[in-house]
């Protein structure tokens, strides 16, 4: 009965969660996708933010359209991390984790503006902001792997057919998006419990450079072909 219960209390957070509500996810990431992203242009200087338990930051400007967000904590409990808009409305919530956290992640800011980041955490924490504008993705195939959630990738797919393959060795809630130039959610093939090894078709209306993000509490890989 036990087994059961925790069973559906994993499919709910499946259902509703972002990034999940799963201790420990993506408490690491891989260094090497970070090499791989540093020689992509920039809409702006990176914002680096760090602070302890609950705070506002102070205002900072984005550019509209695709952002990644560098996080890390060192609490035991909730975690939550949002944008909000210079009315103070809620307009992301990239991360809503419990205990210690270390991933990046997508956000797509609607426009051009100034923003606030609002941290509620019990331990120390930053967040390092960067607005990459790559003028092209790698080429297929493409093969990634890492730890925890990470931007696995910029990556040119052409109109139609793309097969996506993974492999995931975590416990916990296993994601993989692929988002346009300007941090629209496009597609999300996976989005599986646990363990988990297998291959999906992507299709898309259009041909271009794509972002595809990978959300996991544990080892993943991709292949894109």
């Amino acid at each position: 009965m036990k087994r059961a219960v925790s069973f559906l209390f994993l499919m709910g957070l499946l259902a509703w969660t972002g990034p999940g509500l799963v201790r420990g996810a993506g408490d690491s990431s891989s260094p090497r996708q970070g090499k791989d992203r540093a020689s992509v242009p920039q809409a702006a200087a990176p914002i680096p933010l760090a602070g302890q338990g609950d705070e506002v930051s102070e205002k900072i400007h984005l550019e509209g359209g695709l952002s990644t967000w560098t996080v890390t904590h060192d609490g035991r409990h909730n975690l939550q991390v949002e944008l909000l808009n210079s009315e103070g409305q809620s307009v992301a919530m990239p991360v809503n984790e419990i205990g210690a956290f270390r991933g990046t992640l997508v956000v797509r800011v609607g426009k051009a503006g100034d923003y606030r980041v609002n941290v509620r955490a019990d331990g120390r924490w930053t967040v390092t902001i960067q607005q990459p504008r790559p003028e092209t993705g790698e080429a297929k195939p493409v093969a990634k792997e890492g730890q925890g959630a990470d931007l696995a990738c910029f990556v040119e797919l052409p109109h139609g057919l793309t097969v996506f393959r993974v492999t995931h060795t975590g416990e916990g809630i296993f994601r993989v998006k692929v988002y346009d130039r300007e941090g629209r959610l496009v597609q999300e093939p996976f989005a599986q419990l646990g363990a988990y090894k297998g291959s999906k078709p992507v299709s898309l209306d259009q041909a271009g450079t794509y972002a595809v993000a990978v959300s996991a509490h544990g080892a993943w890989t991709l292949k894109i072909e």
